[in-house]
């Protein structure tokens, strides 16, 4: 299973270290999280096509929440839709959907972080 990393330093310069944006930032996708696993999921095993447009759609959040590596694998996932190699596509999926769940509890603990130092910072 490939383990995806966390960009801590690029997130902070992204948003200029302001701890609050940045909670912001990964509570918005924790928010959307289980609907945008939920539907890339569902695209994926109803094979309605929509698979490659969902992908592409949440493939630029990745970045904006510190991980870049998922814009990879988003990229190879679509190749490999465009590719139709049926065997490929369900091992592709599957690494991508098991980055994706990785992210969560990640975001989770960096709120977590997050809120300790604001306290500290205020206290």
């Amino acid at each position: 299973m490939k383990t995806i990393e966390f960009e801590r330093d690029f997130v902070f310069a992204m948003y200029g270290g302001d701890q609050d944006i940045i909670v912001e930032i990964f509570e918005e996708y924790l928010n959307s999280y289980d609907e945008m696993l939920q539907g890339v999921q569902d695209a994926f095993y109803n094979k309605n096509g929509l698979l490659e447009q969902l992908i592409h759609f949440h493939k630029s959040a990745f970045k904006f929440i510190g991980f870049s590596q998922l814009i990879k694998e988003c990229d190879e996932l679509e190749k490999t839709i465009e590719s139709n190699n049926l065997a490929l596509l369900d091992c592709k999926f599957n690494e991508f959907i098991n980055c994706i769940k990785q992210t969560k509890p990640i975001l989770e603990a960096e709120i977590l972080l997050l809120r300790q130092n604001v306290n500290k910072a205020t206290a």
